[in-house]
């Protein structure tokens, strides 16, 4: 009878505690988010915070006829109050980890191809103003040509890293990075 009496007792004061520990989290949590919480009454901070919702188009490769392999999006921004973005790419072969290249005999063709699950009414994701294609092998660098969304691959075989920037200057403004590789083959 003592056993009992002592496990009640023993369960009943973890109880306590335990109740009293998860009420003071939560006090805690409750704060924290209000003190990081920003209004958004001014209809300019609404607008600025309208584009963090549109995403940048989701890029491809298509080859062949086929999508055959996917880029990624490096990092992307939209302007906020006037302010440009100003953000770097990181190196495509380290964004690159664990993604498929796209597998292209040598000087063959190959197009990019744009996808979003964006709803904007006015498909403006689509309408970048500039896109800029660099081409990157064992450290060595090159603009690429990009005509009506074809690229000619390399003519020398290997692996080939490409770094990609988009370009929004009208009513949405802003820019996407993307990554990319090519494993030419003979």
């Amino acid at each position: 009878m003592n056993k009992k009496v002592w496990l009640i007792s023993a369960l009943l004061m973890m109880s306590i505690i335990l109740i009293g520990c998860s009420s003071e989290s939560d006090e805690a949590s409750e704060n924290d988010i209000s003190e990081n919480e920003s209004p958004t009454d001014s209809p300019e901070q609404t607008e600025a915070t309208s584009f963090k919702v549109i995403t940048p188009p989701d890029l491809y490769l298509v080859y062949d006829g086929r999508i055959d392999a996917a880029g990624k999006v490096d990092q992307w921004c939209w302007e906020k109050s006037g302010e440009p973005c100003n953000i770097t790419p990181n190196p495509p072969n380290e964004v690159l980890q664990g993604f498929k290249a796209l597998s292209i005999k040598q000087g063959e063709p190959f197009k990019l191809s744009w996808t979003s699950n964006d709803s904007s009414p006015d498909g403006r994701i689509f309408n970048f103003n500039s896109i800029e294609v660099k081409q990157i092998r064992m450290g060595e660098e090159k603009m690429v040509e990009v005509k009506n969304n074809q690229i000619i691959a390399p003519t020398e075989s290997g692996r080939y890293f490409y770094s990609v920037i988009l370009k929004w200057s009208d009513s949405l403004k802003g820019e996407a990075h993307y990554a990319f590789s090519l494993a030419v083959h003979q």
